[in-house]
């Protein structure tokens, strides 16, 4: 049985066995992989281990097909997947490749909407930060004066207020000390 990452968990699992392979194994579809293992084997004097054969992100599966014969013996499941920039399959044969076909189906576009989802919500955050950032370096940009009762904004011809060069308090102009920290300022 594979380990499961934080927050993952078991959609379906069940026998399989590799077309091109000559051993039975076990294969899980969680929310964010599909998992292989070939099968451990024991006998009287030594005993074999189950190992990891394969291991897709639900986000790499590009599409998932079946085929079921007739006589019902074995349905294939066929799972094609992004890897290094190529497109690779791997088929299985599994009992039951409809229900398989859907659930992979389902999982794979749930991980991908909840991807996208997740990049989004970074570059919002990164964007949010940049203008935290750029608010932070440029003050009282955006802000209206009242001067009587007109009012001035960013397009009138604002009387160019001055700050303090060490402390950045804001000066009405007739200073020669900064009445914040005693800077001489001519």
């Amino acid at each position: 049985m594979p380990v499961y990452e934080t927050n993952e968990y078991e959609i379906i699992n069940g026998p399989a066995k590799k077309v091109d392979g000559e051993k039975y194994g076990t294969m899980y579809l969680t929310n964010f992989r599909i998992i292989y293992e070939i099968s451990g084997r024991r006998s009287f004097l030594k005993a074999v281990p189950s190992r990891t054969d394969l291991i897709l992100k639900l986000t790499d599966v590009v599409n998932v097909s079946y085929a079921s014969p007739r006589l019902k013996l074995k349905s294939s499941l066929r799972i094609e997947y992004n890897s290094d920039n190529s497109i690779k399959a791997v088929d299985f044969y599994v009992k039951d490749a409809v229900r398989w076909f859907n659930e992979i189906k389902k999982a794979s576009e749930r991980a991908k909407r909840e991807e996208f989802e997740n990049i989004q919500r970074m570059e919002m955050e990164k964007h949010l930060r940049e203008m935290e950032l750029a608010r932070a370096k440029t003050p009282n940009v955006g802000v209206a004066f009242i001067s009587g009762n007109k009012s001035m904004n960013s397009h009138s011809t604002m009387p160019a207020l001055q700050y303090c060069p060490v402390c950045n308090h804001e000066l009405s102009g007739n200073e020669r000390f900064c009445p914040n920290c005693g800077y001489r300022l001519s």
